[in-house]
């Protein structure tokens, strides 16, 4: 991309009003091991630790940033583990739509100290997620 290309707030909106419409219902799963090169790409031997579910409601994005304020937590954690990486599905369970990374700090998906080591059979929440879309 040129280096003097930016984006309009009413362009960055429109981007990310689509991604929520995308993740509306859909998924985001928390893993731990090596997160793949890519969301099309096998979680391979990572282990699926977490299941949360996005509502069905799309935020309204704001200067190209969307907050999902909630999302339905995992009832009963499916593994044990040091959640690593996160992937976020449409609603089919399929399709694969972005990955980040899970940490305390410095990650694209911030866990408290005490979250980060899942349980198998505990409850997981998470606090909002938020994504922005960049104007650069």
């Amino acid at each position: 991309m040129p280096p003097n290309l930016i984006l309009s707030n009413a362009a960055v909106n429109a981007e990310a009003r689509a991604l929520g419409q995308l993740l509306a219902g859909g998924y985001l799963r928390i893993y731990d091991g090596p997160k793949p090169a890519n969301p099309e790409k096998s979680p391979g031997s990572s282990r699926l630790l977490a299941e949360l579910r996005f509502e069905l409601s799309v935020p309204e994005p704001l200067e190209g940033v969307l907050v999902f304020q909630k999302l339905q937590p995992e009832s009963e954690a499916k593994a044990s583990g040091r959640a690593k990486w996160f992937r976020c599905l449409q609603a089919d369970g399929q399709t694969a739509l972005l990955d980040g990374s899970v940490g305390t700090a410095d990650a694209d998906l911030i866990l408290e100290q005490d979250q980060i080591n899942i349980r198998a059979g505990a409850e997981v929440s998470i606090a909002p997620l938020i994504h922005g879309i960049p104007k650069l």
